[in-house]
């Protein structure tokens, strides 16, 4: 049974700076889940019926609005005809935990019922905490999920609290777990620094194996170049239902712990929507 939504209201037409562009098109909404009313950015390029629906989830400390300029999203979708919604964790904990699945649900009913979205091209990508959380929400959440990206985050396993301080502080504060087995094989890529020096690259492995063994995929992975892309990519490959797991090392002359834009040395939305985009629930 869907949660029962109470959409608050409408906030108002927002403009957004993004590399330096106003963008028009997004409105920003408040829901009731659990008591709580809780925000959400949805950024539409057309009023056309059926259009895919993508879920972006911030970093530690992030919202909604940080999110939407870092990412990059909404030019790829004004071309390629897909909507946006950016979540915002609960005020006060900048985190995502295991009580945001109705929270993510809330804001799916919402989209589907309210913007008329495709319910079978719905897409997460996250950033960071959000790229656990990606992880976490792939898995429960993948009969309404159809393929995902994380971007410098992992599946989080407890062994992941092992690779420094950053990611044991974080984990004193959300109650992400290790997800059972999802119910049905889930496309996935991760994009992810080699020098990251807030989420080690370390646990990128382990990420992937997870889902290479939930996924049915061959082991160990080829390594081969993807289109327009000049970087050596692990492809796990022969999955069930022909579904891929995808990893995508890069490394830039800064930080690493970054959403990759421009040259630098991709567009992570390009990337992120040119593999997502292949793949729908049956």
């Amino acid at each position: 049974m869907r949660r029962q939504i109470l959409v608050i209201g409408v906030l108002g037409l927002l403009l957004v700076a993004c590399d330096g562009l106003a963008l028009e098109g997004s409105e920003e909404r408040l829901i009731s889940v659990d008591g709580e009313e809780r925000l959400f950015i949805v950024y539409r390029p057309s009023d056309e019926p059926d259009m895919p629906l993508v879920l972006s989830l911030h970093g530690d400390g992030g919202d909604a609005v940080g999110n939407r300029g870092e990412m990059g999203l909404d030019e790829v979708a004004e071309r390629e005809g897909f909507t946006v919604a950016y979540l915002e964790a609960s005020e006060g904990a900048g985190i995502w935990t295991t009580s945001d699945v109705a929270y993510f649900e809330a804001v799916l009913d919402l989209m589907i019922d309210e913007f008329d979205i495709d319910s079978s091209r719905v897409y997460v990508v996250g950033f960071s905490a959000g790229g656990f959380a990606t992880h976490y929400l792939g898995a429960v959440l993948s009969q309404r999920i159809t393929a995902i990206t994380s971007i410098g985050g992992l599946m989080p396993a407890p062994e992941m609290a092992e690779l420094g301080p950053v990611i044991r502080e974080a984990y004193e504060r959300t109650d992400l777990n290790l997800p059972q087995e999802p119910s049905r094989p889930v496309p996935v890529m991760i994009i992810h620094g080699l020098n990251d020096q807030i989420v080690p690259y370390g646990g990128v492995d382990s990420s992937a194996q997870y889902w290479a063994d939930w996924n049915g995929c061959t082991i160990p992975p080829t390594i081969d170049s993807l289109e327009d892309v000049d970087l050596p990519a692990e492809i796990y490959e022969n999955c069930d239902d022909g579904v891929s797991v995808i990893v995508i090392p890069f490394t830039t002359e800064e930080e690493d712990h970054i959403v990759p834009r421009g040259n630098e040395p991709f567009e992570t939305a390009e990337l992120f929507w040119g593999y997502v985009s292949e793949f729908r629930l049956d």
